[in-house]
């Protein structure tokens, strides 16, 4: 699924994750490592903390990458309003995003695909 689709499931649906792909433009010097963290959000918007999942940390490269071997699980809520998917971008030095552990990383990308 991409940022611009939806997500078509019901309460107690399964929904399953197997992969994520990250596209990196061209660099020069350390780019860090990252990871992506998956949480479901609630009817308000808030991260479902509970069914928090991360992918490993990844050194960041130019291009394609896919992250295989994920076999997370959730059954959706009745709360569910969308599925976010955050890149944590844990760059060379302190990141100006406080917010992400306490600016060692900065939040690159987000995803959301509604639960529809």
């Amino acid at each position: 699924m991409r940022g611009d689709d939806t997500l078509q499931a019901s309460p107690c649906d399964t929904v399953r994750l197997r992969e994520v792909v990250i596209c990196v433009e061209c660099f020069s010097g350390d780019g860090g490592k990252y990871c992506v963290d998956i949480s479901p959000t609630d009817r308000n918007g808030e991260a479902i903390f509970s069914e928090h999942k991360g992918t490993h940390m990844m050194p960041v490269a130019p291009g394609v990458t896919t992250i295989s071997g994920l076999d997370y699980t959730w059954t959706v809520g009745e709360d569910w309003k969308s599925l976010t998917a955050v890149v944590n971008h844990w760059t060379p030095g302190k990141s100006k995003d406080l917010e992400c552990a306490d600016g060692l990383c900065e939040r690159d990308d987000r995803i959301i695909l509604e639960v529809r």
